[in-house]
Formats: C-alpha cells, structure tokens, sequence
C-alpha cells in the first residue's frame, strides 16, 4: 500500500494522482507539481485517520435501533453504460494533458538545477578570475623590483665600459707621445713604428666597437629579461661577469702590448 509522498510520486501519474485528489474532496487544479498533490493526497489521509480515531464507538442501544430498522427493498442495479465516444475522447486527452504536465514539471525541474549549476560555476569562475588577477599583481610586483636591480648592474656596467674606453683613449695619447719621441731620433725606423700604430690603432677600434656590440646585446638581453623572466638574473650576472672579465682581459693585453712596444 502506498503510503509515503515519494511513493505516490514514484508510483503514479500526474492524472492518477489528480483523481485520488478529487476523491478525498480535494481540488487538484490548486496544486502546481505531482509531488504537491501528494503531499495533500498524504495529509488529507492522515487527518481522515486521526478523526476516525478519535470518533466514539456506537452505543449498544444504536446497533439495537440498527438491527430493528425495516429491511431496505433491494433495487436492482442496472449495467453501467458503455462510455460514449465523446467521454473515451475526453479521457484520452485528460491523459495527455496529465502526461505533458508532467513532462513540463520535469522540464522545469531541469531547467532549475541547470540554472543552480551555471550560477555554482559562474561563482567558482569569479573566485578563479580573482586569484589569477592576484598572482598576476604578485609576478608583476616581483618584476618592478627585479626592474631596479637589473638597471641599476646596466648603468655599473656602461660606466664600467666607458671608464675602459678612457683608459684605452688615454694609453692611445701615451702611445702617440711616445712614438713620436722615437721618431724624432730613430727616423729610419719611422715605417715600421708607422706600421705597428697602425695596427695598435686598428686593435683598440676593433676592441672599442667590440665592446660597444656587447653593450647593445647586453641592453636587448636586459629588455627581454625585464619582459617577465626575472629568474634569468644568473644569467644576466654571467653575462656581465664575461664582459667585465673580456675588457680586464683586453685591458691587460693592451698595456703588455704596449710594453712590449717600448720595452720589449
């Protein structure tokens, strides 16, 4: 026997359930889902049970004036009439209407948990967008702060080049100085002393624009860096420490050269 309200939602039609309705004095157009009109369907049942309960047991003297009451003549029942075509055609069409409102309920119940579950996931959507705008203003704070370390090594390095190039400019005058001294008392070897400025002169350019070719990829690495990569700052150090180590390098070479002119 059907007793809870998912049972009678389970078990029944929308159109079953609209006539146990109307049997117990209920009217099922006041009710919007099938499991609304179990729950009245429920209700209804158990206040009916607890009057019933409730209600006094006839009196001995009422069952005496019961039995004592004339027997009622029999009326013969005659057969119930077959249903017209009219009334088939209405049942058929209550039925589908019974069976279309229940489609729609499970529809609309559909379109609810639907509707609860897009906006369950536009919430998980806004908190995701929150905590990826949060990391992205962490990395960007990391950059501006890796920006000032990297531009300041930059300006250590140029100044640290154009220091050199005064040191080379200044050892060229010396150079000059002295070969013109030479030449003032050793005119015969005046075109080898020639020869060896010039290609004294010719090594500190090539050495100058050398270092001037390191200072621009220098600065196109340090741009690229500062797009984003702050964890490539060893590399930069590397790349610095190189430079600084090729100009002592070509510092010292310059300076044995010219000794080696003057002394050698």
């Amino acid at each position: 026997m059907v007793e809870t309200v998912k049972e009678f939602v389970e078990t029944y039609m929308r159109t079953k359930l609209d006539e146990m309705a109307e049997e117990l004095g209920l009217d099922s157009t006041e009710y919007d889902t099938k499991r609304d009109v179990a729950e009245a369907i429920v209700a209804s049942r158990e206040k009916m049970e607890e009057v019933a309960v409730e209600a006094p047991s006839e009196t001995p003297e009422a069952e005496v004036e019961e039995e004592a009451k004339p027997p009622e003549e029999k009326v013969e029942k005659k057969a119930p009439r077959p249903p017209t075509e009219a009334e088939v055609g209405k049942t058929d069409v209550m039925a589908k209407i019974g069976t279309i409102n229940e489609f729609g309920e499970i529809m609309a119940e559909n379109v609810r948990t639907l509707s609860e579950n897009v906006k369950a996931q536009a919430a998980e959507n806004e908190e995701a967008v929150e905590n990826i705008d949060a990391g992205v203003k962490e990395i960007q704070k990391g950059i501006s702060e890796k920006e000032g370390v990297i531009n300041t090594a930059v300006e250590m390095i140029h100044d640290k080049i154009k220091k050199q190039t005064v040191e080379n400019e200044e050892a060229v005058k010396n150079m000059d100085a002295g070969v013109k001294e030479i030449q003032k008392g050793i005119s015969e070897k005046e075109g080898v002393i020639n020869t060896a400025v010039e290609m004294i002169h010719d090594k500190i350019k090539k050495q100058t624009v050398e270092n001037e070719e390191a200072v621009k990829n220098m600065d196109a690495g340090v741009k690229e860096i500062q797009k984003g990569i702050s964890e490539k700052e060893g590399v930069i150090n590397t790349v610095v420490e190189m430079i600084h180590a090729g100009i002592k390098d070509q510092a010292t070479e310059n300076k044995k050269y010219i000794n080696d002119f003057y002394y050698g």
